[in-house]
């Protein structure tokens, strides 16, 4: 078997040779690969000089003849997608099906599929981009309560590349961009997208929006929901261009010259690896994906081209190999772009008998899988942080009271709440602009982490309101203590731009276990202080603990303690 021919067979696409059979007026399988055999549950003896219609469904069957069919009446690549049940399952397959011309070994009339199963794209997606200013993707928070109409709480710079809208423009008026989706399309995305969130599943669709410029753009999107007590749903994702997404388009033949052009066409890196881990053969998409000449790296370690960090693992899977042993799960490493970045792979390998000497090398085909990582964790951060601010959000930081509540019952600790309401806020916003209200929260919110204990917490709940989270605080004093201090801090002039502007805060104080035992009613509690200080006409930039609320017992017998 030659470098090309093991190739076809590691190939991680499912990839087979028809023939048309004018008798059955079907397709009768001429090749396969190990791929197709494990994706299909089919054995070999099931599936070599059969015909479509001998294993598959009439209606599964027939879609395929008709567009193998095309195919070869319009000698050209044809890509689609189908859904075929086969021993394995239902699957939903991307095909790419190419004419074989002027193949002696192969029968007239023949095709070659290559099948990319998708039936998992709905989790998370593998083929996002990664997220930056010079990819064409964009993140997005998009939110919708049952009483109030559909509105972003975050999107990025790039749709106004995909677009031609700006990011503030979508985030005043949502239907800038949700007005762009297809009208045959918009039904069936919103439905689906109710359904998965509904079944709290990750959701994935692809659709077409309309340009303003008048041509029509096929995207995708992947995000995750999640919902608030209120009944708002939030779904944090990504979308992305897939209009002119690369397909693999290869005559696979069973000549050396039709598996090389495969090789040498494949999106993914191919490399060959002698026994000692030295490369002999390096695909030209090296180019691609990693920048410089392929052929450069020929002689080279592959260890030498790793991060420090992944060797050991590399080497660890590369001796499995040697040793016989299994390679589905392959192995994930970074390898550095010409570019200085450090690009993340995942590779599947097999072994390689190089001739009657025995020599054993070692296939790897290593696919970029650095957007998906990075787009986890780019969606991971949204899910838990405010956009604005970087403060964590409202889930965030209850997430992080539940876990001080267990710490503090077990050691028998107090902890506090704070809720902090800016004062005169809104004339700011209104009259310097949400660009300058922008600006404020975000130095407000620096403020306030550079005058807290590195393990306090802040977080911002929303409009001009945050919450602090005291661990460890020793009493009431104490907790009103920083109170004061914030206080102060806050009423420090603030720097827009060349404006200065003066704000304070009004602030309520609770704490662990006098004014509640769980989140709610210590937040409740510290909210009740809070807005107690503005409704007996106290001055801006005052701090008031729970037990000076009526109704709310004290921290501690006749404490009446209030700053400013």
């Amino acid at each position: 078997m030659n470098l090309y021919q093991v190739a076809f067979e590691s190939s991680p696409d499912a990839q087979a040779i028809m023939s048309f059979a004018p008798d059955r007026n079907s397709f009768r399988y001429v090749a396969a690969n190990g791929r197709f055999f494990a994706d299909t549950g089919l054995a070999e003896i099931q599936v070599i000089g059969k015909c479509l219609h001998d294993h598959l469904a009439p209606a599964h069957a027939n879609a395929l003849a008709h567009n193998f069919l095309r195919c070869l009446q319009e000698k050209t690549t044809r890509t689609f997608e189908t859904i075929v049940s086969v021993p394995s399952g239902t699957r939903n397959w991307h095909i790419t099906a190419a004419p074989v011309h002027k193949a002696d070994d192969c029968p007239p009339d023949t095709v070659v599929a290559t099948a990319r199963d998708i039936t998992w794209s709905g989790d998370l997606a593998q083929r996002l981009n990664l997220i930056g200013d010079e990819l064409p993707g964009f993140v997005y928070q998009l939110c919708h309560h049952p009483e109030r109409q559909w509105h972003f709480t975050f999107v990025g710079n790039r749709v106004a590349t995909m677009f031609g809208v700006k990011a503030h423009d979508v985030l005043q008026n949502a239907n800038t961009l949700l007005g762009m989706v297809h009208p045959d399309d918009y039904d069936r995305i919103v439905n689906i997208s109710a359904r998965d969130a509904s079944a709290h599943a990750h959701w994935h669709a692809e659709f077409r929006m309309l340009h303003p410029a008048g041509h029509t753009v096929w995207v995708e999107a992947y995000d995750m929901s999640q919902k608030l007590a209120d009944g708002t749903m939030i779904w944090t994702g990504y979308l992305n261009d897939i209009t002119s997404k690369k397909t693999l388009e290869a005559s696979l033949q069973h000549s050396e010259a039709r598996f090389r052009k495969l090789v040498e066409n494949a999106y993914d890196i191919i490399l060959n690896l002698d026994p000692d881990g030295s490369l002999d053969y390096v695909s030209p998409s090296w180019h691609e994906l990693l920048g410089g000449n392929h052929t450069e790296n020929i002689g080279r370690n592959l260890s030498g081209l790793l991060h420090p960090q992944d060797i050991p693992a590399c080497n660890a899977y590369l001796a499995t190999l040697q040793a016989g042993g299994n390679s589905h799960d392959g192995i994930e490493f970074r390898m550095r772009h010409t570019n200085g970045q450090w690009r993340w792979f995942v590779a599947h390998g097999t072994t390689v008998n190089e001739g009657i000497n025995g020599t054993v090398n070692i296939m790897l085909i290593a696919r970029d899988v650095t957007e998906r990582r990075h787009m986890e964790q780019e969606i991971q951060y949204l899910a838990h942080h405010d956009p604005l601010t970087g403060l964590n959000n409202r889930v965030s930081f209850m997430a992080r009271v539940q876990h001080t509540l267990q710490n503090s019952r077990r050691a028998n600790q107090h902890f506090a709440i704070l809720y902090i309401d800016l004062d005169r806020f809104k004339p700011v916003n209104d009259t310097l602009g949400h660009s300058a209200g922008d600006l404020l929260l975000q130095q407000v919110a620096q403020r306030l982490k550079e005058n807290l204990r590195a393990f306090d917490t802040v977080g911002r709940i929303g409009g001009d309101e945050f919450m602090v989270l005291l661990g460890e605080i020793a009493n009431e004093t104490a907790a009103l203590a920083v109170a004061d201090k914030l206080c102060q801090a806050l009423e420090t002039p603030f720097l827009l731009g060349s404006t200065s502007v003066t704000i304070s805060a009004s602030i309520g104080a609770a704490l662990y276990p006098v004014h509640g035992r769980d989140f709610d009613s210590l937040s409740n509690a510290a909210d009740q202080a809070m807005y107690a200080i503005k409704a007996q006409n106290k001055k801006a930039g005052q701090a008031q603990n729970a037990g000076q609320t009526p109704g709310v017992p004290a921290l501690t017998d006749g404490a009446n303690a209030q700053s400013g």
